[in-house]
């Protein structure tokens, strides 16, 4: 009995030390096991610092290049194109009276060339079809092709090549701002800007209404959105005492609808 109970005393002591031991490994397993989980937290803490970081930096580089564009957009847009729309640009020239126009076309050496039907109603209506267009100090012959007197258009075949202008036949916003381009008085290239003040539909025209200054020589030219696609031509304005700023011009949709060059 007694050794029994030695045996059972040693068999319950060595279990207990057997026990604590075996507590004592769990406990540093344990222990090892939290820090490999604390470790990896921190690893995955760190990875998601350094991917705010990654992240921060480009919404920095974002921001600051939405921050340029906008200042670009602000400082040099216009400019930029005005003097890209420029080139495209011609003075429709009569001899005893001129206007403006603008390529729409160009191959094998030759340019289409719009303008205002009324720029060249005199010639049209007496039989004449040939006309001088020019930019600076150059001149090229032109002939009449096309006219839509209804429309006030006229289509006109230059031995030239210009850039073209791309037509948006949809029509602007109103308050979108505009530019117009062309040879007021005979004063080439010259540009003004405004917006479009409204879209309006009188005596069975459609019209553009615009706060961009137009003279008589401007007739024909362009009137563009700020990516330089012609949104109207231009054609008319209101003069009298009082008055400013009431300057119309054709719908590209119009253009596109009577002439074919869309």
């Amino acid at each position: 009995m007694a050794i029994c109970a030695c045996l059972a005393l040693a068999g319950s002591s060595m279990s207990v030390a057997l026990y604590a031991v075996a507590n004592e490994r769990t406990a540093a397993t344990d222990s090892r096991a939290a820090a490999r989980v604390l470790a990896g937290r921190l690893a995955d803490s760190e990875a998601k610092v350094r991917q705010s970081d990654v992240a921060g930096a480009a919404l920095a580089t974002r921001v600051g290049t939405l921050e340029a564009t906008a200042l670009d957009s602000k400082n040099h847009t216009v400019a930029k194109t005005a003097e890209a729309v420029k080139r495209s640009v011609v003075t429709i020239d009569l001899g005893d009276s001129l206007g403006s126009g603008f390529a729409v076309s160009a191959a094998s050496g030759h340019s289409r060339v719009v303008t205002n039907f009324h720029v060249v109603a005199d010639l049209w209506v007496n039989g004449g079809r040939d006309v001088k267009v020019r930019t600076g100090d150059q001149t090229w012959p032109a002939h009449i092709t096309q006219v839509s007197e209804q429309s006030d258009l006229a289509l006109i075949d230059v031995e030239a090549t210009f850039p073209v202008l791309k037509i948006q036949s949809s029509p602007p916003a109103v308050g979108d701002p505009v530019i117009a381009v062309g040879s007021p008085l005979g004063l080439e290239g010259s540009v003004s800007t405004g917006i479009v003040s409204a879209l309006r539909h009188e005596d069975g025209k459609d019209l553009l209404q615009t706060t961009a200054a137009i003279n008589p020589g401007n007739s024909g030219g362009p009137l563009v959105n700020s990516v330089g696609a012609v949104v109207g031509i231009n054609e008319m304005k209101i003069v009298s005492s009082g008055v400013e700023g009431l300057a119309f011009a054709i719908p590209a949709s119009v253009l596109c609808a009577e002439l074919p060059v869309c």
